[in-house]
């Protein structure tokens, strides 16, 4: 067996996607209900720009399930970040797994966020796709909620939330092969 993937690119025409959630211009704060509770995948693509001149605090975890979460987010202390304190490492107990990667401060008072989760695979750009992570995650095939918080008041210039495709998507059986 060979499994292959395709890499996703936004003009590939196997790249389909279906949005979940769609704003702009929307003031967001610590108590206004999870804009992201109609989310229920692990397969999803999140593209955020958010004005926040107070420097509030900014999270987004995805692959919520009873115990596990992985969050991106940003804060005056880290700059923008990946957690994956709170996620599942399917039992495996990798050295070092359960850490939270940072950028180090950043000082502008607008956030950008551009998030695809392909099951167990996150890529996550920040800054206008000036700062990259990618973190590999073991999520249970029941934790595909997500949430966005906030420790302040913000505005959503721009939030689209989309379900996407998976990448592994062809197995091929090669016979009589060197693979």
């Amino acid at each position: 067996y060979l499994l292959t993937q395709t890499p996703i690119t936004l003009e590939n025409n196997k790249y389909s996607k279906a949005s979940i959630v769609s704003i702009t211009d929307t003031e967001y704060d610590e108590n206004t209900n999870n804009i992201l509770g109609g989310v229920d995948t692990h397969q999803l693509e999140i593209n955020a720009t958010i004005d926040n001149p107070n420097k509030e605090a900014i999270e987004f975890k995805i692959n919520i399930g009873e115990d596990e979460y992985t969050t991106i987010g940003w804060n005056k202390t880290d700059g923008y970040y990946v957690d994956r304190t709170h996620t599942s490492d399917g039992g495996i107990n990798f050295n070092n797994y359960h850490r939270k990667y940072i950028s180090g401060p950043t000082d502008s008072t607008t956030q950008t966020f551009y998030i695809l989760s392909d099951n167990g695979g996150v890529e996550v750009f920040c800054d206008d796709y000036s700062i990259p992570f990618y973190v590999l995650t073991l999520p249970s095939v029941f934790s595909t909620k997500a949430e966005l918080n906030v420790s302040g008041g913000v505005n959503i210039t721009k939030l689209e939330v989309n379900k996407i495709n998976s990448i592994y998507t062809q197995i091929y059986v090669v016979k009589n092969s060197q693979y």
